[in-house]
């Protein structure tokens, strides 16, 4: 177990001037799952378990944790007990497959001078019934995985040209919006699902029907040469 200590900066304003309080509040921080410095793929209990590069995480109304375990292209549950199970996809096998748990692909490979690393989901949200919301960064689309491991793509386009995914700006319905490297996702009480589309430079949003809106941002404009018009 390891002890911190967090301070607290609290500051009052008066009338007359600044009043200032200092408090010391101690936290214990202890490993959850997974073992700092040994990177792998493994399900079990607490340190027995292995993750790759866990990105984002989120946590619903009975503790579980939800882990977007990037380098493996998973998506890993982790119950209050510590016990880390796989909930969707297949360590070492990338892609945009919908399917039920291990059948089900996020995903792909980036290489560059030769060196190629995996760019797996980057972050997942959860809602009240224990769906789990997948920003699926690499592919540009968002996913969403049932508590029983069924994944289906609520939006955004996976088509590969150039031997890669292309992200683009839509907005629309289901496979006719298009996102452009989303990588962050949050979801509210009524299911609605909000993205950070990070290339677009916008704020979207997805209904339980699966419709895409841009809430915020205006994506960048370039003219023939590359030149930023508007927008970014």
């Amino acid at each position: 177990m390891k002890t911190k200590y967090l301070f607290l900066l609290l500051t009052a304003l008066t009338l007359n001037g600044t009043a200032t309080f200092a408090q010391t509040v101690q936290y214990a921080f202890t490993n959850f799952a997974g073992m700092p410095g040994e990177p792998g793929n493994v399900d079990g209990i607490g340190s027995a378990a292995r993750f790759d590069q866990p990105f984002g995480v989120a946590v619903d109304s009975a503790r579980n944790v939800y882990v977007a375990d990037k380098y493996n292209s998973t998506i890993r549950k982790i119950t209050p007990a510590g016990a880390v199970t796989t909930l969707a996809g297949s360590a070492g096998q990338v892609g945009s497959a919908d399917g039920v748990g291990s059948a089900a692909r996020f995903g792909g490979v980036l290489c560059y001078c030769g060196d190629c690393i995996v760019v797996g989901p980057e972050s997942v949200a959860v809602d009240s019934t224990g769906n789990v919301y997948v920003a699926d960064t690499w592919n540009h689309t968002i996913r969403k995985v049932t508590p029983d491991g069924v994944v289906t793509t609520l939006a955004g386009n996976a088509s590969i040209q150039f031997g890669r995914p292309i992200g683009g700006y839509a907005d629309g319905t289901g496979s006719a919006a298009r996102f452009n490297y989303p990588n962050s996702v949050a979801v509210d009480s009524a299911g609605i699902v909000y993205v950070a589309d990070t290339w677009n430079h916008t704020i979207r949003k997805v209904t339980p029907n699966d419709v895409v809106t841009t809430l915020a941002g205006s994506p960048p404009v370039y003219d023939r040469d590359g030149n930023l018009i508007s927008g970014g």
